[in-house]
């Protein structure tokens, strides 16, 4: 028998070389349902709208066995080929906050992936080297910091390279890849403090015998390079963009700081179920969703989380809202008689003869809230002559500017925005003074936002340029309080919930539908308009439009651009949008049954840059109310019996009129209620129903 020196010596020793962190990212598409990455791997830290990069349940995991690894858990991503949509930059993992890694501060950050080629056609056919990932500014789709490139040799087999922005390749022609075959991707981004002097370190399935190594014991990498630019904002890397457009696979994504290890699981482990963080209470007003989130170190664990309705007497798997087989979960929208229902996480882990662990309970607390009463908001007319005149009132709004140069002051009886050439501009208004309560929708109500506006030396052509958004600061965000907040990719965003229009803008449309409507779903990003990955796209319109070259714009034009809200139900909402003025008048609605916002407090504004909007907008009234929700139409059904006419109808919100022509003059009847039964009697009468808001 050992000396119980020499055992408690082992033992420690074992634990300094198998003891591990939890890496910031690990994504290995587990209890994801099937749909667009970006929208169905949100809970993974997924955004993005394109269709070439999807996840079917149950489809199973790439094997990393074979090269050394822990056994794969979950699903995989497939991408789809696309020759015309190769490179496109759309869906991203947001693994960082922004500033997290400055670069001015001295940091490591590996990345790790499985991947397979299932074919090599469109490489062959675009020639020039692919992107196959790319890690960018945290809050930047195009300030790229630097990608992993492939390209097909003489053989047809294909080579990976990695680079810096604006730099050369550097290929590891040493290890060509197979179409059909599996490897392991692990790269290294050494930010040192300074300027341009960051290295980026690849690896081509490495040694098994490394995987788990101590961070200084890694293998020397296949590629190295220092070649290119670095990208100086202080905001510092924060999304991995995963490229669509060639046929492959990808699977078992995970991002660590410092540390090898975290990113290169060996065969061997097995880290049974446990949790190094647990959910915490949480307390939302009626209509709002709680959110849980949950890390783990264990080896590939699978995550079920159950609610409680009696005090944990029992419990149960929740059957709704998003991500309950994942390490972050998000409820239905809550009604007060949720209010103390509890939530945990069961993790269980398969290796080792298998283990189970549970989280810690957390508490929901549902305050209820006293709708807002139908009326004016705020009808802001600039009367006051200041954007910035405290408190919020029925006649004043107060607006902020991302830059205090590009909005007026209001001394002129409008507001004068102005776009910058190369850079977004964001501009805000608070409708509801601050800490106040913000507009809050009882079912069967609309809240309407109506901007009066027209532009200046409108541009030809601008693309999807144009933003505008209806937003809640009060439930989890912090308000903008002052001017030159930043650029248009800025705006206190995280945790503010919300929806926005995308306007296709110039004299003429681009594109057959020229509005897009989105619910703001990934709500970490300070980012509040800048990234439509944040946004989960609810639908496109005018429906059944056919606008492409259609005039659009016109310079120095009054318009009208009303936003609405509407809420159906306690889990359902519609989000329109109604344009009209200069010969336009187009409506696009969708419905939302997974966030339904409720609650708002804002309404903001951003314009891309002045060459792909206009010169000046020039805003003369922000008109704010809640209204009654306009009633579905139905018909009024008619049947006779006896000589007697009987009318009916369902929804109690319609009023039955009558005339005594078809063209006359239609009046109430006075008490009318369905069923309403017309004596015979009564030789002649035409009726309607009515309903106004």
């Amino acid at each position: 028998m050992a000396p119980l020196s020499l055992v408690a010596a082992l033992a420690t020793l074992w634990l300094a070389v198998h003891a591990h962190a939890v890496p910031i990212r690990t994504s290995q598409f587990v209890g994801l349902s099937s749909g667009i990455l970006g929208t169905v791997g949100s809970s993974e830290g997924w955004s993005g709208t394109s269709d070439l990069l999807v996840v079917t349940n149950g489809s199973g995991s790439l094997d990393g066995v074979s090269l050394g690894l822990f056994p794969s858990a979950g699903d995989k991503v497939e991408l789809r080929a696309s020759v015309t949509s190769a490179n496109s930059m759309n869906t991203y993992n947001a693994f960082a906050t922004s500033g997290q890694f400055p670069p001015s501060a001295r940091n490591d950050i590996y990345y790790s992936f499985l991947y397979r080629f299932n074919a090599n056609t469109n490489l062959q056919l675009l020639a020039a080297s692919n992107i196959i990932c790319q890690v960018n500014r945290q809050n930047s789709s195009s300030a790229a910091h630097f990608n992993l490139h492939a390209i097909t040799n003489g053989s047809g087999q294909i080579v990976l390279g990695v680079v810096r922005s604006n730099g050369t390749p550097v290929y590891v022609t040493s290890k060509p890849m197979n179409v059909g075959q599996t490897f392991f991707v692990v790269l290294r981004q050494q930010i040192h403090p300074g300027a341009n002097n960051d290295i980026i370190d690849f690896w081509l399935n490495p040694p098994p015998a490394s995987f788990g190594a101590p961070e200084g014991s890694e293998p020397t990498p296949d590629a190295t390079t220092t070649d290119g630019t670095e990208d100086p904002s202080g905001t510092g890397p924060g999304r991995f963009y995963l490229v669509g457009g060639i046929s492959a696979f990808f699977d078992e994504f995970r991002v660590a700081t410092n540390s090898w290890a975290d990113v290169t699981p060996p065969a061997s482990s097995c880290f049974p179920a446990a949790f190094t963080s647990n959910p915490t209470n949480v307390t939302v007003s009626e209509g709002i969703a709680a959110r849980f989130a949950v890390t783990s170190a264990s080896s590939s664990p699978i995550f079920q989380w159950q609610v409680s309705t009696n005090a944990g007497a029992t419990w149960n798997n929740v059957s709704d809202g998003l991500g309950g087989t994942t390490a972050n979960y998000q409820t239905a929208p809550l009604l007060p008689s949720a209010s103390g229902h509890r939530f945990r996480c069961i993790a269980t882990v398969s290796c080792g003869g298998g283990s189970t662990a549970t989280s810690s309970v957390a508490i929901v607390t549902v305050n209820p809230v006293t709708p807002t009463p139908l009326g004016v908001v705020v009808d802001d007319q600039i009367a006051d002559l200041s954007r910035t005149n405290q408190p919020v009132g029925i006649s004043n709004a107060v607006w902020y500017a991302s830059s205090a140069t590009s909005l007026s002051d209001g001394s002129s009886g409008n507001l004068v925005g102005t776009p910058v050439a190369g850079s977004s501009r964001l501009w805000i208004a608070y409708f509801t003074q601050n800490p106040a309560q913000p507009v809050h929708l009882a079912v069967g109500r609309t809240l309407k936002a109506t901007l009066y506006f027209k532009a200046s030396n409108i541009v030809s052509n601008g693309g999807n340029s144009m933003r505008f958004g209806l937003y809640d600061y009060a439930d989890g965000g912090g308000r903008v309080l002052n001017d030159g907040f930043g650029t248009g990719s800025t705006g206190n965003g995280t945790n503010v919930l919300g929806y926005m229009l995308v306007q296709n803008w110039g004299t003429n449309f681009s594109q057959d539908l020229p509005q897009t409507l989105y619910a703001r779903n990934v709500i970490a990003p300070n980012d509040l308009m800048g990234s439509t990955g944040n946004y989960l796209q609810l639908g496109t319109g005018p429906e059944g439009a056919a606008l492409t070259g259609a005039p659009a714009f016109v310079s120095n034009t009054d318009y009208q651009l009303e936003l609405s809200v509407t809420r159906n139900s306690a889990t359902s909402v519609t989000f329109a949008s109604k344009l009209s003025g200069g010969g336009t008048n187009y409506t696009t609605s969708a419905t939302d049954t997974v966030y339904a916002y409720p609650r708002f407090d804002a309404f903001a504004i951003r314009p891309n840059s002045q060459e792909t909007t206009a010169d000046n907008f020039t805003i003369s009234r922000l008109r704010v109310e809640v209204v009654s929700a306009a009633p579905t139409p139905e018909p009024l059904l008619v049947s006779s019996s006896g000589g007697n006419v009987t009318l009916t109808w369902s929804n109690p919100a319609f009023t039955l009129q009558a005339a005594p022509e078809v063209t006359g003059t239609y009046t109430n009847v006075t008490g009318a209620t369905s069923p309403f039964v017309v004596p015979a009697s009564q030789a002649r009468g035409f009726f309607r129903l009515f309903w106004a808001p």
